[in-house]
C-alpha cells in the first residue's frame, strides 16, 4: 500500500484577527502516489480551512504520529538518546508520542 508522503510541512505565525479569531498559515509540501489519493489529502486538508471542520487537524496529526511510530521506531530510540539529558533520565519512563511531539516542536521551532 502506497501512501501520501508529506516532505515539507512550514507553520507560519499566528496572528490575532480579533481576539476570537486567529490565522495560522500552514504550507504543506507532499508528494502522492496517484491522482485519487492526491485529491482525496487535497481535499482534507482545504477542509480544514472550514470552521467547522478544524478537527481535521487533529485527526492529520493522529495519522502522521501513528505512521511515525510504525515506520520510524529505529529513530524514536535514537531520539530516546538525544533527549535523556534533556529529560534527567525520566525518557524511559516518556511515551513515544511525548518524544514524537517534542521533536516536532523543536523541528518547527528552529526551522
Amino acid at each position: 500500500m502506497e501512501f501520501n508522503e508529506i516532505t515539507s510541512i512550514k507553520v507560519g505565525e499566528i496572528s490575532d484577527v480579533d481576539g476570537e479569531h486567529f490565522i495560522v498559515p500552514v504550507d504543506i509540501s507532499f508528494s502522492s502516489p496517484d491522482k485519487r489519493s492526491f485529491l482525496l489529502l487535497v481535499n482534507k486538508l482545504s477542509m480544514t480551512s472550514n470552521a467547522n471542520n478544524v478537527s481535521l487537524l487533529n485527526e492529520f496529526f493522529f495519522y502522521l504520529i501513528k505512521n511515525i511510530k510504525e515506520l520510524k521506531s529505529d529513530e524514536i530510540l535514537q531520539l530516546r538518546e538525544k533527549y535523556q539529558a534533556l529529560f534527567s533520565g525520566e525518557v524511559e519512563e516518556r511515551d513515544d508520542d511525548t518524544i514524537i511531539g517534542y521533536h516536532l516542536y523543536q523541528w518547527i521551532k528552529k526551522d
